[in-house]
């Protein structure tokens, strides 16, 4: 799912003139080009790269959402939509090699689907006539696209012969295949697709991931709309405001035991259930390398079918490039039938009861410096650039829920986009240290070994996360010791000093105050 996340800040210009710049030099690569082909795509390079350089790389204006899906076509029309068929035509090959059976014809493992221009969550910009608009632009180009594919399939289908299944489907006259071609056309352009609205409901914050199952159980228990699903159901989980509501690993169990739960409800139901994840970028926003991240859902969750939110700039760095494109498309297939056919075990209670403690730990100790102390919000405004953020046009949806200048208000991405700019990258580790260090303080945590779970490794990848974004060298690598206490840093822009609270994070002059892990 493509969404118009404000994270993206390259330009629809620059992104398609940089996809200019890979085909040439892949053109330039093959090797039975001659002098001429060679200068003339020489030529090309030099125009684009010119081109860029004198090209503004800032938007000047805010983006509408309607300029938004137009930058999502662009994606789809330049990338995937040459690149899904190729990923299914390797698909069907393997199918035939290993089992002997092609794709059923009517396959389509791979769907993609935009909530640009339709996404209403804390955007007043997008309204019901927008998202008609945009509808009906998707399904305009959508239109062109297919007919320029049958245009192309009749200049090829010139045969005079067919099989009679394809006579009796209307293939008629000299040149059967383009006759029917014609017909197909012809519908296509006369169609009106439509399609029943689904309810997906969203859980996002630890307290309503808890109450996941119950809901959907109420849900499920509803005569009318047990029927009206017809025994299939969506649910999305949210990635990026449980983390920021409970921090990282809190909310990491919170959504890991959300999914069995949610799995066990829908089974008792006789109900197909896809989890849709709502993933972002970076690690406090769920992000993670796709295989490692889809082969870690519990065991059940990814049964033959999975959904996920590809957001802002992680679009183009995705798809942008058709190459790239192939291999996170074969990355996200081999993962889910991975899952599928071999899912990870259960956890163990023990496992169960130390996830338990560390995430309750790690909640309290991020709740108690996020909400609890009084210069956080002070602290946070002047030590990163929260309030210049929410001027940048990089998004059509505003910064914060609200006119509120509390953390509440403000929304998971800039909260993120905030810190990283600092290179602090406190949402991703604040909380982890102290229930770290309780664990191994009380031997709460096993040791190496071919059975020991996965939680063996946090206190060594905190470390390597921590010390890993640019946060200094060796006198940094203290993962569990605080340091003295020390002034908030100060710039020409801020007009205070902000006063640094008790808990927190490292400052501009590498120190860390005390509790600090």
């Amino acid at each position: 799912m493509l969404t118009a996340h404000p994270s993206e800040v390259m330009r629809r210009t620059l992104a398609m003139k940089y996809q200019r710049i890979a085909a040439l030099l892949d053109e330039r690569d093959h090797p039975q080009l001659g002098r001429h082909e060679q200068t003339e795509i020489k030529r090309a390079l030099l125009r684009t790269i010119t081109e860029i350089w004198e090209t503004d790389e800032i938007r000047r204006t805010r983006p509408t959402p309607l300029d938004e899906a137009r930058a999502g076509m662009v994606v789809i029309e330049q990338s995937l939509w040459n690149v899904v068929p190729l990923v299914l035509r390797n698909l069907d090959l393997a199918s035939r090699r290993h089992t002997g059976r092609p794709l059923p014809l009517d396959a389509a493992p791979i769907t993609f689907g935009s909530w640009m221009g339709g996404d209403r969550d804390g955007n007043p910009n997008v309204t019901a006539e927008v998202t008609a608009k945009v509808c009906r632009q998707a399904r305009g180009r959508a239109l062109e696209l297919y007919i320029e594919e049958i245009d192309a399939l009749r200049r090829e289908l010139s045969m005079r012969r067919c099989s009679d299944a394809l006579r009796r489907v209307g293939a008629t006259g000299a040149e059967p295949y383009r006759a029917l071609l014609a017909a197909v056309l012809h519908d296509l352009r006369e169609c009106a697709v439509r399609q029943p609205l689904r309810v997906v409901p969203l859980f996002e914050r630890v307290e309503a991931l808890a109450g996941a199952a119950d809901c959907m159980e109420r849900l499920f228990s509803i005569a009318w709309y047990a029927k009206r699903i017809r025994g299939r159901q969506k649910v999305m989980i949210g990635y990026s405001d449980s983390a920021k509501d409970a921090g990282q690993i809190a909310a990491a169990w919170s959504l890991y035991r959300a999914q069995e739960e949610l799995v066990a409800t829908a089974r008792r139901h006789d109900v197909a259930l896809t989890l849709f994840h709502g993933r972002g970028g970076t690690v406090a926003r769920g992000g993670a390398p796709a295989r490692a991240a889809i082969l870690s859902q519990p065991p059940g969750s990814v049964n033959g079918s999975l959904r996920v939110t590809e957001q802002g700039e992680v679009i183009q760095a995705k798809y942008g490039i058709p190459s790239m494109a192939r291999e996170t498309l074969e990355t996200y297939l081999a993962a889910v039938i991975e899952a599928t056919v071999l899912p990870p075990p259960a956890p163990r209670e023990r496992w169960r009861e130390q996830m338990d403690r560390l995430g309750a730990l790690a909640m309290e100790e991020f709740r108690s410096f996020v909400r609890g102390e009084a210069d956080f919000v002070e602290y946070f405004r002047q030590a990163t650039p929260e309030p210049e953020l929410s001027r940048l046009t990089i998004g059509s949806r505003p910064a914060r829920r609200g006119k509120g200048k509390g953390i509440g208000q403000l929304r998971a991405i800039p909260w993120i986009f905030a810190w990283t700019q600092t290179r602090l990258m406190l949402p991703a580790w604040l909380g982890v240290g102290k229930a770290l260090r309780l664990a191994i303080e009380d031997g709460d945590l096993p040791g190496p070994g071919r059975d020991a779970p996965r939680l063996a490794v946090l206190p060594h990848h905190h470390r390597v996360h921590r010390d890993g974004h640019g946060q200094g060298g060796p006198r940094r690598r203290r993962a569990l010791r605080p340091a003295p206490r020390a002034a908030a840093p100060a710039s020409p822009r801020h007009r205070t000093t902000a006063p640094l609270p008790r808990h927190g994070g490292t400052t501009a002059q590498g120190q860390r105050p005390p509790g600090a892990a």
